[in-house]
C-alpha cells in the first residue's frame, strides 16, 4: 500500500481505519507510508473515489457491495474473511451508574444475545427482512440481505460475549496507533477490582 491514497470514511467512527492500520502493522507494513483521507461522510468519499481520488476505499459491507454493483470497483479484502474476530459493537455506561442500571443492562444484553442466537440459527428470516426494509427502505433489499447473510456467516453475531483474545488484539492495535497509554486487559475494561491499575 506504500505511496497509495486510501479513503477511510468517518461515518463508522475511527474503528475501520484503526483496524486496517493495525492489520498493516501486523503484516509488517507501515501505515504512515500510505496517505489516508478520513473523517468525511461515506457518501462524500464514495463520490470522490468514483471521481478518481484514491487508490482504495475502506467501506462497510453494504456500501462496498453497492459500489461494486454500480461498476465502481472490486472488493479485494474483507475484514470478515481475513481480519479475524474483533469487538464489533461495544456499549458503555458510566461507572457510577452501574448499580442503578444493572437490571436494565442485563435485560439489554440478554435481548441482544437472544436476537443473535435467532439469527445464527436461521430462525429470523422474516424479522431480518422487516428490519432491513424499515431501516433502509431506499436500499436494494436483495443486496442488504446478502450482506446480512455474509455477516452472519462470518461470525459477527456468534456471541454477545466479548472474545478475550480479540479484545486484547484490539487494545494492542489502539495502543500501537497511539490512541491509548497502555493496553488494558478485558478484566480492566469490565471494571474487575483485581484489574484496577495505579498507572
Amino acid at each position: 500500500m506504500a505511496g497509495k491514497v486510501v479513503l477511510a470514511p468517518g461515518a463508522g467512527g475511527s474503528a475501520p481505519y484503526e483496524f486496517t492500520a493495525g492489520l498493516i502493522r501486523e503484516a509488517g507494513g507501515d501505515p504512515s507510508a500510505t496517505r489516508f483521507v478520513r473523517d468525511l461522510s461515506t457518501a462524500m468519499l464514495v463520490e470522490l473515489y468514483r471521481g478518481g481520488l484514491g487508490d482504495a476505499i475502506i467501506l462497510d459491507l453494504v456500501s462496498a457491495e453497492e459500489l461494486v454493483a454500480a461498476g465502481g470497483g472490486t472488493i479485494v479484502f474483507r475484514h470478515l474473511d481475513a481480519g479475524g474476530v474483533m469487538p464489533n459493537c461495544v456499549y458503555y455506561t458510566r461507572t457510577d451508574r452501574i448499580d442503578e442500571l444493572g437490571d436494565r443492562v442485563d435485560r439489554f444484553t440478554d435481548g441482544i444475545a437472544a436476537a443473535m442466537a435467532k439469527i445464527t440459527a436461521g430462525d429470523a428470516d422474516a424479522e431480518i427482512a422487516a428490519v432491513l426494509a424499515a431501516r433502509w427502505p431506499d436500499k436494494d433489499a436483495a443486496l442488504l440481505r446478502r450482506a446480512a447473510d455474509e455477516m452472519a456467516a462470518g461470525g459477527v453475531w456468534d456471541s454477545a460475549v466479548v472474545d478475550r483474545d480479540a479484545s486484547d488484539r484490539w487494545m494492542r492495535i489502539l495502543f500501537d496507533g497511539g490512541l491509548t497509554t497502555h493496553t488494558p486487559s478485558l478484566d480492566e475494561l469490565l471494571g474487575a477490582p483485581s484489574a484496577v491499575t495505579t498507572s
